[in-house]
C-alpha cells in the first residue's frame, strides 16, 4: 500500500478514536467533581481531628407507618388529599400554561406550594403528564417534603430511561422527606446510566448517614461500591468520603477493596484501613514512604498521621526527604494537582499535634 495512503488511513482511525470518546472516558469526565481549591483538597486527603457528629441522631420515618397513621383522617382534614379551593387550583393552571409557553415560574410555583393548598396542588402538579411541568413540580415540592412525605406517592418513576435532570430533582426530593421508603426509592439512582445522577444518589446518602441511626442508605452505598461498577473517580470520591468519616463496621469492606482492580480504590482502602487499624498499617507505611511513585508517597503520607500518631519520631527522616519534594500526583477523585510536599508538610503538622486549617 502507498505510504501517504498508510499515512492517511492512520489520521483517520485517530480523528475517529477521538470523536467517539470511549463510554469510560467520558462517563469519568461527567461525573468527575470541579477540583476543588488547594487547601480544601489537602483537608478532605488528611482530615485533621475526627468526624463532627450530631450528639443525637435522627431516625428516618417510617413511611409506611405514617401513611397507615393518616388513613383515618377526613378528607377535609387532610392537606394532602383534600380538594384544593377552585381559584388556587385555577392559578396552578395559569402557571401551567406559563411555563409550557416558557416563562420562568419556579418562584412562583413554590410560592403557591406554600399556601393553604399547597400539598393538594403539589399531588396534582406532581402527575402532570409533560414532564416539563412535572420537572418544575418535583422542584417546587422539595420544601414541603418532609412535612409531607406522602408526596412522595405521586412523583415521577425513577428509573434508567428516566432523563437526567428529572432524576436528579427526584433523588434530591425523595431524600428531603427523611422517610425510609422514598430515600431507599431514590437509591434506584445508584443503577442510573448516567454519572451524575449515581453521584447525586451516593453523596447524599453518605451525607444522611452522620445524620441519622438508619443503616439501609449507606449499606446501599457499601454494596454499591464494593461491586465495583461505579466509575472510578466517583469510586474514589465516595470511599474517600467513608473512609473519612472512620465507620468501624465498614472494616471488612476496606479489606475486600484492598485488592480492588483500581490502584485508586486500593490506596483509599489501604488509608481507611489504617484509620479503623493503625497499627496494622504501620509497616506497609513505612515500605511506602520510601517508594518512588507520588501516589504511593501520597498514600502513605495520609495513612502516617494515623499508623504513626503516637510515634511521629519513628518517620521524622522519610518525611523529612518527601516534605522537599517537587512532585505532583493528580488526585483522582477530582483531576487536581496535589504537591507531595505540600500533602507532607500537613502531615507533619498533624503529627506535631500542631494546628491545621
Amino acid at each position: 500500500m502507498d505510504r501517504g495512503l498508510v499515512r492517511l488511513f492512520g489520521f483517520v482511525l485517530r480523528a475517529l478514536a477521538v470523536a467517539a470518546c470511549s463510554v469510560a472516558v467520558c462517563a469519568q469526565a461527567s461525573v468527575r467533581a470541579a477540583p476543588k481549591d488547594p487547601a480544601e483538597n489537602l483537608r478532605a486527603l488528611l482530615p485533621a481531628g475526627q468526624p463532627n457528629r450530631p450528639v443525637q441522631p435522627r431516625p428516618l420515618c417510617d413511611f409506611a407507618r405514617m401513611a397507615a397513621a393518616l388513613q383515618s383522617l377526613p378528607l377535609a382534614q387532610d392537606a394532602v388529599f383534600r380538594a384544593p379551593a377552585p381559584a388556587a387550583k385555577a392559578e396552578l393552571g395559569r402557571l401551567r400554561k406559563r411555563a409550557l409557553a416558557g416563562a420562568d415560574v419556579a418562584d412562583d410555583l413554590r410560592a403557591l406550594f406554600e399556601q393553604r393548598d399547597g400539598p393538594a396542588l403539589a399531588r396534582l402538579a406532581l402527575q402532570d403528564k409533560d414532564t416539563r411541568v412535572a420537572l418544575l413540580a418535583v422542584h417546587a415540592a422539595i420544601g414541603l417534603a418532609e412535612r409531607h412525605p406522602r408526596l412522595h406517592a405521586f412523583v415521577p418513576t425513577l428509573d434508567a430511561r428516566t432523563a437526567v435532570d428529572l432524576a436528579l430533582a427526584l433523588v434530591r426530593f425523595n431524600f428531603a422527606t427523611w422517610c425510609d421508603t422514598p430515600v431507599l426509592f431514590a437509591l434506584d439512582a445508584l443503577h442510573h446510566p448516567d454519572s451524575r445522577v449515581v453521584a447525586a444518589a451516593a453523596h447524599q446518602a453518605v451525607d444522611l448517614a452522620d445524620q441519622t441511626t438508619a443503616s439501609a442508605p449507606l449499606n446501599r452505598v457499601v454494596h454499591w461500591l464494593a461491586s465495583g461498577t461505579g466509575q472510578p473517580a466517583l469510586r474514589v470520591a465516595i470511599a474517600r468520603r467513608l473512609g473519612n468519616a472512620g465507620y468501624l463496621h465498614l472494616l471488612p469492606l476496606w479489606q475486600k477493596l484492598a485488592a480492588d482492580r483500581d490502584p485508586a480504590v486500593v490506596a483509599e482502602a489501604q488509608v481507611a484501613a489504617a484509620r479503623l487499624s493503625p497499627a496494622d498499617a504501620r509497616a506497609w507505611v513505612a515500605s511506602a514512604l520510601a517508594d518512588r511513585v507520588p501516589w504511593r508517597q501520597v498514600t502513605a503520607l495520609r495513612a502516617a498521621v494515623l499508623a504513626y500518631a503516637f510515634d511521629p519520631a519513628a518517620v521524622a527522616a522519610p518525611l523529612q526527604k518527601l516534605c522537599e519534594s517537587r512532585a505532583t500526583w493528580r488526585d483522582p477523585a477530582d483531576g487536581a494537582p496535589v504537591q507531595v510536599a505540600s500533602v507532607c508538610k500537613r502531615a507533619r503538622a498533624i503529627l506535631a499535634a500542631q494546628p491545621v486549617d
